[in-house]
């Protein structure tokens, strides 16, 4: 029997909102600065995840609440995760990339994570990519300090993988470090958006004021 509680799924909401938001300030901020095509992966993979993140939830919250085991949304979420984060991580290799780049961006060589579970390799290979593009994007506008939130949350969510796949996560207390995990990952995540979104939208201005004072 899963040690589910209602209150440990309504805490699992929090951590979706923190990284609902983050991707909403990502998209707003890079759609003019980037491709379509990047943009469209971007914002699948981040309602991809988001919508894995809501299934977990609430599938925790029905089931600790003694309403139904609704397995479906159990078994959907890591499916979905693992595919909304390598897409996300994929765009921003991308948009980062030399070859592909809007920005001037120093290099970082890809990491590869090997595990036993196809899903969770996808998962681990896609917090990677995430890393690796983000952390290329926050030297290009001279955010440093998003580096420090970004590599917090992907090392904190590699933690959280490795738990979730060796220990039992189905006993109360393993589900509750690995959901403080879970919400300090996804806070620093949506710090280093923050923290991207304005250098990005501070350039912006900038340059919009050098264009009006040639003008006028």
């Amino acid at each position: 029997m899963k040690e589910f509680s209602l209150i440990m799924g309504l805490t699992d909401y929090i951590s979706v909102i923190f990284f609902s938001i983050a991707g909403k300030i990502f998209i707003s901020t890079m759609y003019k600065e980037i491709k379509l095509k990047y943009f469209v992966m971007m914002t699948g993979g981040f309602l991809f995840a988001g919508f894995a993140g809501f299934c977990k939830a609430t599938y925790k919250a029905l089931y600790g609440s003694g309403l139904c085991d609704f397995q479906v949304l159990n078994n959907v979420h890591m499916i979905l995760l693992s595919i909304g984060i390598c897409m996300i991580g994929f765009s921003f290799v991308r948009i980062t990339n030399p070859k592909t780049r809007s920005f001037n961006i120093y290099s970082a060589p890809p990491v590869v994570i090997v595990s036993n579970t196809p899903f969770i390799v996808l998962d681990f290979i896609g917090i990677i990519a995430i890393f690796i593009g983000i952390k290329r994007l926050a030297f290009s506008v001279n955010a440093k300090k998003a580096v420090l939130f970004i590599s917090g949350f992907c090392i904190i969510e590699i933690i959280a993988g490795f738990m979730g796949a060796l220990i039992d996560f189905e006993k109360s207390h393993i589900n509750w470090i690995t959901q403080i995990l879970q919400t300090t990952a996804t806070f620093m995540f949506l710090m280093s958006s923050v923290i991207i979104s304005k250098k990005i939208n501070s350039e912006d201005a900038k340059v919009t004021t050098k264009q009006q004072k040639a003008l006028d």
